[in-house]
C-alpha cells in the first residue's frame, strides 16, 4: 500500500510531464526524433522506477479467471482468482498469508480503478483505513491515535500548561473545597 501512496505522492510532485520535443535523439540512439515522438510526454525516471518496483511486486500474484452461478438469481458471476505464487513454500502453510495478500491486492486495484486509492490512508498506530471522509485522519474508533496526536499539538500543550498553572496556584493557596 505504501508503494501505491508513494506514487500518488510522486504523480502529485510531477503534476506536468516534459515532452520529447526538447530531448536530444542522441538519448536514443537515433539521429532524428520521430515527428509522431516529439509531442508525447516523457515519464519523469523517479516516477518510472517506483511503477516498475511496484510492478515487480504484484508481478509475484498469478490470476486464474474462474466464473460460477449465482445460487440466488442463476446468473454467471467471473473474478480474478489467485491460482499460484511463484515465490510461496505451499507445504509449510504460508498460503493463507498470500490469499490475504492477494485479496488485499484486489482491493487496492478496485479501488484504483473507482479512483479511490488517496481515500486509503494510514492511522497513527499503523493500521489502513478507508477514509469516508476528505478531512479524516484517523481510522473509525481509534480515540487514542486522536487524542495522542491532539495532545502533541503545540496549542494543546500550551492550553494545558496555562490549565495546570492555574490549578497548582489553587491547590497550593488552599482556596479549593
Amino acid at each position: 500500500m505504501e508503494k501505491f501512496h508513494a506514487i500518488l505522492r510522486l504523480l502529485e510532485k510531477h503534476s506536468v510531464w516534459p515532452d520529447y520535443s526538447t530531448a536530444k535523439p542522441q538519448e536514443f540512439g537515433l539521429l532524428e526524433m520521430p515527428l509522431e515522438v516529439r509531442n508525447l510526454a516523457r515519464k519523469p525516471e523517479e516516477l518510472r522506477a517506483a511503477e516498475a518496483a511496484l510492478s515487480e511486486q504484484v508481478e509475484r500474484y498469478e490470476r486464474t479467471l474462474m466464473f460460477h452461478l449465482n445460487n440466488k438469481n442463476r446468473e454467471w458471476d467471473f473474478d480474478w482468482g489467485l491460482s499460484t505464487s511463484k515465490d510461496i513454500d505451499w507445504d509449510n502453510g504460508e498460503e493463507w498469508g498470500v490469499i490475504a495478500e492477494s485479496d488485499a491486492i484486489d482491493a487496492i486495484v478496485s479501488l484504483s480503478r473507482e479512483r479511490l486509492l488517496p481515500r486509503v490512508q494510514k492511522c497513527l498506530c499503523g493500521c489502513w483505513f478507508y477514509a469516508r471522509f476528505a478531512h479524516q485522519r484517523f481510522a473509525q474508533g481509534h480515540t487514542r491515535c486522536r487524542d495522542r496526536y491532539h495532545r502533541s499539538s503545540a496549542e494543546y500543550k500550551e492550553k494545558r500548561r496555562k490549565y495546570m498553572r492555574e490549578y497548582y496556584r489553587l491547590q497550593t493557596s488552599r482556596n479549593v473545597k
